[in-house]
Parts: C-alpha cells; sequence; structure tokens
C-alpha cells in the first residue's frame, strides 16, 4: 500500500478538461470536493517541509531485504529506463547514472563497478534490489526496523517507507505464455486457467479477466474461440517483446514507426489528435495503442490490442448500445480501478451494490438529458443523492467521463486527470459502485461513485 501525507494548503472546487478524441470530444470534469458527516468545514491543514510516502512490496529473501526498484526510485525522483532486451534497469538523478542486470551482482555508478550483496530480480513484473544499494546509489539514508519490517529511507526531505509484503523465493519470471491476437482459447486457458469475469466489450467479443487480487491484471478478448484482443497493465503479459512498460512515446515510437490518425471502416473515416495520453499503431497483430502516464514522466503505463479486421469491423465510434453492455463496461470500470490501484499500492475497493444504483442512475439521467455534470437538473450533487438513496457515509467522492468508446479509454483518461486521479488512488474510500449507461446516440456515460461507511 502506499500512501502520501504531503500537507498543503487546500481549497475544495471545480476544473473542466476538454480533449478531442477519434470522433467525438471527449468530456473529463473532476469533483474534487469531499464531505465529511463529523466534520462539515475541517480547517486547512498547514504546510509541512516533510513529504512522506508509504510503499507496500518489499521482500525478504535469504535474509536479504529487497525493495521495488522503480517506485522507490521514481520517489526519488530518479528518471528510470528498462531495456527489455539486455535486461538492465538504469536511474538517473543529479548527475548520477545507475545501471543494473537481473541476476548480476555486478552495478555501475557513473561506470564504476560495484558488487551487491545479492543480485537484481524480477517478481510479477517489477525489479527488486537490495536495500542498502539506494544508500550507495544515492546517499540517501536506509534503515531496517525489524520490529515492524520496514524499510525506510530518508533523502533530502522526503521519506518512504517499504512494507514487507512476502518472505521466501523470489520467482524470476512470470509463469504463463505470451498472449496475443490470433491465438486459440485453449492456449490461454492453459496457461492462465479460467478467468474471474467475463463481460461485453464495445465489439463483438467478450473481455476475459485474469488477476490474482488484481495484481498482474489482464484482459483477453475473446471471440469464436481465438484471441483478438488484449488489455494490460504489467510488464510480464505485454504482446511484443520489444515494448516495454516504462518507455516514453518516443521510445516507443523508436519501435512501431509513427502512430496512426486516422482508421478507416467501411466508407468513414475515423481521426484522432495525435496527444500526450496515448499513441496509436498499426501492427501486424492489429491495432496497438500505448497509454501513458502523464503524471508520472509520460511514461508507458499500460497497452490494448484490437484484431485489426475487428476494429475495423465496429459498428461507428462507440459500438451499439445494449443493457449488457451497460452492466458489463460498470464491472470492467470497477476492475480497471482496482488493477491501479493495486499497481500503485493501494488496497483494492469492496463492490458497493447501493453505491453502484445511484451510480447507474445519475449516468442514465445524464445520457436521458443531454448533460454533463456532477450536479443533476434539479441541482442535486453526488452526495445529495446518495442521502437520498438512505447511503451515510464519513467519505464520498465521485468522477464522471463520456465520450470514450470504452471503459479502457475511461479509465485511462480519468488517471491522467489529477482530480480523479486523486479519488481513483485515495486510501480514504473502501468501497466503490461504478454505473455507465447509454445516449440515443451511443455515447456511453460513466459514473464512479466512491464510498467509505
Amino acid at each position: 500500500m502506499k500512501r502520501r501525507t504531503k500537507r498543503h494548503m487546500y481549497t475544495p472546487g471545480f476544473s473542466v478538461l476538454l480533449f478531442s478524441a477519434a470522433a467525438a470530444l471527449v468530456f473529463w470534469y473532476p469533483f474534487e470536493k469531499t464531505e465529511e458527516l463529523r466534520d462539515e468545514s475541517p480547517s486547512p491543514a498547514e504546510t509541512m517541509q516533510t513529504e512522506e510516502v508509504t510503499l507496500g512490496g518489499a521482500r525478504i529473501v535469504e535474509g536479504r531485504t529487497l525493495i521495488p526498484f522503480r517506485a522507490v526510485f521514481e520517489e526519488l525522483e530518479a528518471d528510470v529506463n528498462w531495456n527489455n532486451e539486455t535486461k538492465t534497469v538504469t536511474a538517473s538523478r543529479g548527475g548520477t547514472t545507475l545501471e543494473l542486470t537481473i541476476d548480476s551482482s555486478e552495478a555501475l555508478i557513473d561506470g564504476r563497478e560495484t558488487t551487491l550483496d545479492t543480485p537484481p530480480v524480477i517478481f510479477a513484473s517489477s525489479t527488486f534490489v537490495p536495500l542498502r544499494f539506494v544508500s550507495e546509489a544515492f546517499g540517501a539514508d536506509v534503515e531496517w526496523r525489524s520490529d515492524t519490517k520496514e524499510a525506510v529511507v530518508e533523502d533530502e526531505g522526503k521519506i518512504i517507507t517499504v512494507r514487507t509484503e512476502m518472505e521466501g523465493n523470489i520467482v524470476r519470471t512470470q509463469t504463463g505464455p505470451r498472449i496475443t491476437t490470433g491465438m486459440t482459447e485453449e492456449e490461454v486457458t492453459s496457461g492462465w486457467g479460467e478467468p474471474e469475469t467475463v463481460s461485453p466489450s464495445p465489439y463483438d467479443f467478450d473481455w476475459e479477466t485474469y488477476h490474482d487480487n488484481y495484481e498482474d491484471f489482464r484482459m483477453v478478448g475473446m471471440e469464436d474461440g481465438r484471441v483478438t484482443a488484449l488489455y494490460t497493465n504489467e510488464e510480464d503479459y505485454l504482446p511484443f517483446e520489444e515494448l516495454s512498460l516504462g518507455m516514453t512515446s518516443d521510445e516507443v515510437q523508436g519501435v512501431f514507426g509513427e502512430p496512426v490518425t486516422e482508421i478507416r471502416k467501411g466508407n468513414t473515416r475515423y481521426t484522432q489528435q495525435l496527444n500526450e495520453e496515448y499513441d496509436l499503431f498499426e501492427t501486424d497483430a492489429g491495432y496497438l495503442t500505448v497509454f501513458y502516464d502523464v503524471h508520472r514522466q509520460g511514461k508507458a503505463t499500460a497497452v490494448q490490442l484490437i484484431d485489426g479486421e475487428t476494429e475495423t469491423a465496429l459498428n461507428g465510434y462507440y459500438g451499439t448500445a445494449s443493457a449488457g453492455r451497460e452492466s458489463g463496461y460498470a464491472e470492467q470500470l470497477f476492475d480497471l480501478v482496482n488493477a491501479d490501484r493495486v499497481k500503485f499500492g493501494r488496497d483494492p475497493l469492496d463492490w458497493n451494490q447501493e453505491v453502484a444504483a445511484v451510480a447507474a442512475m445519475h449516468s442514465a439521467d445524464m445520457a436521458a438529458n443531454h448533460y454533463f455534470s456532477h450536479d443533476n437538473l434539479e441541482g442535486q450533487n453526488p452526495f445529495d443523492r446518495m442521502k437520498d438513496a438512505g447511503l451515510r457515509y464519513t467519505r464520498a467522492g465521485e468522477n464522471i467521463a463520456s465520450g470514450q468508446p470504452g471503459a479502457v479509454h475511461a479509465q485511462q483518461g480519468l488517471m491522467n486527470s489529477w482530480g480523479h486521479r486523486r479519488n481513483i488512488l485515495s486510501e480514504e474510500y473502501t468501497e466503490l459502485g461504478t454505473g455507465v449507461r447509454f445516449a440515443e446516440d451511443n455515447r456511453p456515460y460513466f459514473t464512479q461513485n466512491f464510498y467509505t461507511p
């Protein structure tokens, strides 16, 4: 779990962002206000000079404490890069460059060799290094607290606490096949087993979702017994060996060439503007979308691959509305939120059906009455709607989105908007309800309601 306690002056408010997508305007409107029943008018917090961050993921292997390299070094404001071909990870900060190779005890600090007490290893798509290497590399103060089994790194006004989640052997490679379009359902299930959920997509295939309590998250599009799509935010399940999460847009384009700016479907040409949030590439395996995290130096954070024939056969930009797709999108949105939370060290949220009903009601109202706002036409905000439904809470919040073709694009867009991202990753919420409804033109409206009893 990752927790920030960076205090600052804060005034609740609204912000609006308009973004031009492939065939329509896409609206993102973060509702950053939260209410607490115990304190309706909290006093502003005082400014603090120290930032505290809590990460999950430390491992103890054969008496050695290993910490997640990327997570810790990015918190130390280092630029981290991964070379999938050489299995080498580098980090640069303030003129100092580190280079480590998986399973090698020899590391380089500004070109000088240093020997690690245990080599870097990969577990669940993350590189782990010995705790003391942080001190050797950047001169940070490190401490191991044996009573709480926490590693503490202190550097230039920031305190990073890394909690131990597992003891024992590190699994060095992910099990299961590298899945891509064209593979059979038998090839998928023989490596991954049965999916956690199955739900409709905007296309003619169903998304089959796999995860281990939202770790190792991936979705496979299955149609007529064959893979036609893949989505993942995990390194080990990427459909191309030369692609790696953490790459910049320039690095990805160096592999796949220039992004495409249009797709022709029958007699209709759908165009999209180039933007910093994702690139679309046409590959032999299909249309590849690489999503970037604008809050983490624009690094690749997730990918979606759609078979070429499947993409061009889609009826319009949104696909065709149906009750099955509405419930399927809501289920996917819930899973995608939890996949992102776990990726960033948070606990997954529990599903709340009563909260989901409130979310679905608001999506339906926006779709039917052609408006986009947290306040409905009667002037009720999300908290009013929850109270009318008999829900009492200590903390609540809402995200809404519209115009994206499906839950994947909606969630990625919300994560790139700071107000929405804060709701998604907040540790103050324990439950979530999502609702999706379509307007007459097949445009989906997405609502996420966050809730703590």
